[in-house]
């Protein structure tokens, strides 16, 4: 019987060891491209597809589960479109339009939420993460020879977003490699009046884990 307690013990203490070196605080660089939803967008800057630079970082909350948040950056340079009217029987009508001047549109992209892994093998992990998605940009259009200028400014939240990722684990290794598909989805108020500065994000990267998983 005693024998039978002790194996028992070292059995429950051994699956209780391999769990918590498993809950490792982790942090991730990665690199994609952004597709932003805003609809007249590639008027201006001629695409909706831009880099996006971010980091990602994730804190333990179970051996599957971490608390996640992620920073991304977004930046694009274009040519403004410039209209010009004419008075017509006391009512401004459109007489002429073209593209001239320069314009410069940032976006930060915050995503706060949570990943949940599922272990596929040893080699690959698949992660779902969702949350909230909080947005600070900046636009800046000047008219040809700086005939006008004209900023605009933002931030809060956007919406909510979601993804999965895959992961590439090496073995005895600290580093592993991250594949992720993200779309931040822009709360429909804001689309309104405001536009759609949501978007698909599609990246890969390297993960550091802190500790030993």
């Amino acid at each position: 019987m005693t024998k039978v307690l002790l194996f028992s013990m070292l059995f429950i203490s051994t699956i209780f060891s391999q769990q918590k070196s498993m809950k490792s605080p982790f942090i991730s660089a990665n690199l994609g491209i952004y597709n932003i939803a805003e609809s007249n967008f590639e008027q201006v800057y001629s695409s909706k597809v831009g880099f996006l630079p971010g980091i990602t970082v994730g804190l333990p909350l179970s051996s599957r589960s971490y608390l996640y948040g992620k920073v991304s950056y977004f930046a694009k340079d274009g040519v403004p479109v410039n209209y010009s009217y004419i008075l017509q029987n006391g009512n401004l009508v459109l007489s002429s339009e073209g593209k001239g001047g320069s314009a410069k549109f940032r976006e930060w992209l915050f995503n706060a939420g949570i990943l949940y892994n599922f272990f596929l093998s040893e080699d690959f992990t698949l992660g779902i993460n969702g949350g909230l998605v909080f947005v600070s940009l900046n636009e800046k259009k000047n008219g040809p020879a700086n005939s006008y200028s004209v900023t605009s400014t933002g931030g809060g939240l956007l919406g909510f977003f979601g993804g999965v990722n895959l992961e590439k684990n090496f073995v005895n290794s600290p580093f592993s490699l991250i594949g992720e598909i993200q779309y931040n989805l822009s709360r429909g108020d804001l689309q309104s009046f405001a536009g759609n500065y949501g978007g698909l994000n599609i990246n890969l990267g390297a993960r550091f884990y802190f500790n030993e998983r």
